[in-house]
């Protein structure tokens, strides 16, 4: 074999050895896509069909922790729910890319429905805050039709059987204002979190 044939296969071969490392690079990077913040809620109710499930009222651990009345066996699933939740918005930067994740842009809109309708769509998160929250997005914080900051002390977060970053719906709502109903749509892929909410209506 001449010295340039032994040559160009070794640039032939560096240069399908670095497309392999870098496809197993994207494989193994993530990238995690905006939710609705769960962060700090006081509890979490979980409605199925339009019927409130389970014990009623998880508490949140992390703010009820020393309280006399926390429901231990409550605040295992609410922690439960938690986790899975916030891995719901993560993918690799491979399956983004040819799924066309990077463009998908997240609207937060003035939507006409009820909160009847809301908690009767499947399986619904239900959070509650203690003080009103803000939404940001792309560093700037969102406001209604009239222009007015959205402050909402309520989410609700529609749980669907999807194992791909999906189109998802969140309503954000203040219970000061019945017209504060805001969509929230964003990527999220659940399977993960729905099978383990229907786990507990087996137990």
């Amino acid at each position: 074999m001449s010295k340039g044939i032994k040559t160009a296969l070794i640039s032939v071969c560096s240069v399908v050895g670095a497309i392999i490392i870098a496809i197993i690079i994207l494989a193994v990077c993530s990238s995690n896509f905006y939710k609705p913040s769960i962060d700090g809620a006081r509890d979490m109710k979980i409605w199925i069909d339009g019927t409130n499930f389970g014990v009623g009222v998880y508490t949140n651990p992390a703010v009820f922790k020393n309280a006399d009345n926390a429901d231990n066996e409550g605040q295992k699933v609410y922690r439960n729910i938690e986790e899975k939740y916030n891995t719901t918005t993560k993918e690799s930067v491979l399956t983004c890319i040819f799924g066309g994740a990077y463009g998908f842009e997240e609207k937060v809109e003035d939507k006409t429905t009820t909160l009847t309708n809301i908690k009767a769509s499947g399986i619904v998160l239900e959070y509650t805050f203690a003080e009103e929250q803000t939404i940001t997005l792309d560093g700037e914080v969102q406001k209604d039709k009239d222009g007015n900051t959205i402050k909402y002390n309520k989410v609700f977060i529609e749980v669907k059987n999807t194992a791909d970053l999906t189109e998802t719906y969140a309503y954000l709502y203040n219970t000061r204002n019945d017209d504060s109903l805001i969509r929230v749509t964003f990527l999220a892929k659940q399977s993960e979190l729905y099978s383990y909410i229907n786990s507990l209506k087996e137990a």
